[in-house]
């Protein structure tokens, strides 16, 4: 899960970091609300919000409930154990809050810091609740409610993050120090200069304290040999900008850190690997074009002309590149969440958060290019599709419509099938005869349609892979690609729905050093295209009926 603010809306994604490679699966989108902290519990994402509420989200949809807590905003959150965790308050107050059923969050207690001071983070042992306000430290007990003990620090100091280590509750200072204090008592242990400017993220793994900020310098200190005091043990620069969020890993030694560079890492202490997330391309072989879908913006670019003659390295360079044709924005501004070309090039569909849009293109045109809304549907389609004859949308969690697209486009969609509570399609695609299609959802779960039945059927894969996408590379048959190196590429079948032995790995693929497969594409004249997260491209050709 990663939290990005643009200059209008907010946005909060979800990301799988369980396999290899780390992949997008898919957006919550805010509208003009802006996340200002995220906080697990169970299998519920809270975020804290400017306006006071605290909004509820689940991976498997974009639906989300909101709770508005207090007029001021409210700027962090953490957990204190079970249901129940803290928010902390614009108007200097720590909210004891619970998560209960039906999706209500009850406000059990309000402890006032005081009137004038910001909440700026918070961090608890079960025991204890850290508030760190501009210039104090309060201690709560969680037992008791109320404060137990205040630390009391120069002005100058503007103590931003704190975190409970064990017994010691550490915090940072815009000078760039580390100050260890007893989480009990609230006295002095130890100071420590990492940075030479704002700490903005502490976290811990293990025994170790991560720390970074204005510098993106990480810095984990460790006790010393005596266990007498913490020391800088290693410094890593991995971003070129402001880290302003660490979070370490239970179950792993992984540390993911982000900030102002917009994307995130995740490392280890022999080396890292940047969270890459594709950018939406489709490509309309029949018409020579291909488009980018960006957030609010759809670009289309007419594809460049290659060399008739290959070069001494059997490489083909460009005799013409490619020309930009058009850009579309989106409906109000709104964000894209997918797209679809038809595979004639005429006609483009676009679905925002709240609306599907089908737009009719001309690009060949001698004169003046044209495109023209053709129909504008209130429906919000996270994956979209066309086939020869339909426009397929799939919208919720999970819901099948179909729109022919014929001379004449009905009013209204047909719903072919539905599974309640099912989660949202994050990957589409059709079989070689359009009678078939193949669903991934964010429960990572797919779904074979029979459209001519309207039958829904949930494929039963054995194992524990995480899917990132499934193709047909023939009527029955599919292609699954995995975020894992050992069984990069499955098969199944879909009619006897069997697992195939034949897995390919990363290896098997010889792909660049560390780098692993992100894209595929079986659509390609039955090839089966794969696109790694260094660059590197691997085509499996049919070659004498066999693939290699």
């Amino acid at each position: 899960m990663f939290w990005r603010d643009e200059k209008r809306d907010g946005i909060i994604e979800f990301w799988n970091v369980i396999g290899t490679p780390m992949f997008y699966v898919r957006s919550t989108f805010l509208g003009t609300k802006t996340a200002e902290s995220l906080l697990w519990k169970s299998d519920i994402l809270l975020a804290a919000h400017l306006d006071g509420s605290i909004t509820g989200h689940r991976l498997h949809t974009s639906e989300y409930f909101t709770v508005r807590l207090t007029p001021s905003p409210l700027w962090c959150l953490a957990s204190i154990t079970g249901s129940a965790f803290c928010a902390g308050s614009g108007s200097g107050a720590v909210l004891i809050l619970s998560l209960e059923e039906n999706n209500h969050i009850a406000l059990n207690k309000t402890v006032s810091i005081g009137f004038s001071t910001h909440v700026m983070s918070l961090a608890c042992n079960n025991e204890i609740i850290a508030a760190g306000t501009i210039d104090e430290i309060s201690l709560i007990s969680v037992s008791k409610q109320r404060i137990e003990y205040r630390m009391k620090l120069p002005r100058i100091e503007k103590r931003k993050p704190t975190v409970v280590c064990g017994d010691l509750l550490a915090s940072g200072d815009s000078r760039g120090y580390v100050t260890f204090w007893n989480a009990s008592n609230g006295a002095f242990s130890q100071c420590l200069q990492t940075h030479q400017s704002d700490i903005l993220s502490i976290t811990v793994m293990n025994h170790s304290l991560y720390v970074a900020g204005v510098d993106p310098t990480i810095a984990r200190l460790g006790l010393n040999q005596e266990h007498t005091a913490y020391r800088i043990e290693h410094r890593r620069t991995i971003h070129n900008n402001d880290v302003r969020a660490l979070v370490a890993s239970e179950h792993t030694t992984a540390l993911y850190s982000g900030g102002a560079d917009y994307y995130f890492c995740v490392s280890n202490r022999s080396k890292h690997v940047d969270a890459l997330k594709n950018i939406t391309c489709n490509v309309v072989e029949n018409a020579n074009f291909f488009f980018y879908q960006y957030d609010s913006r759809i670009v289309i670019w007419k594809a460049g002309k290659p060399t008739t003659v290959a070069s001494e390295k059997r490489i083909h360079c460009l005799a013409k590149g490619p020309v930009k044709l058009a850009q579309l924005r989106s409906y109000r501004g709104e964000f894209i969440v997918s797209s679809a070309l038809n595979s004639e090039g005429k006609l483009l569909a676009v679905s925002t958060v709240s609306t599907a849009t089908i737009y009719k293109l001309d690009l060949n045109s001698s004169k003046e290019l044209s495109i023209s809304v053709l129909k504008r549907m209130h429906i919000s389609g996270t994956g979209l599709l066309f086939t020869s004859t339909s426009l397929f949308i799939a919208s919720g969690c999970l819901r099948i419509y179909d729109l022919p697209i014929d001379n004449s486009i009905p009013q209204y969609p047909n719903v072919v099938a539905e599974r309640d509570n099912a989660g949202e399609v994050v990957r589409l695609h059709s079989n070689m005869n359009e009678m078939s299609l193949v669903l991934l959802t964010a429960r990572n779960e797919l779904f074979i349609l029979e459209i001519r039945k309207k039958t829904l059927r949930k494929l039963e894969i054995p194992g524990t892979n995480i899917f990132i996408d499934a193709q047909f590379i023939s009527l029955t048959s599919l292609y699954i690609l995995c975020a894992d190196r050992k069984c990069t590429l499955i098969e199944y079948d879909t009619d006897t729905n069997i697992l195939s032995d034949n897995t390919i790995s990363t290896e098997a693929l010889c792909m660049l050093p560390d780098e692993s497969v992100l894209q595929m594409d079986c659509n390609s004249s039955n090839d089966v295209v794969l696109s790694g997260s260094r660059g590197s491209f691997r085509v499996i050709a049919v070659i004498n009926g066999v693939r290699s």
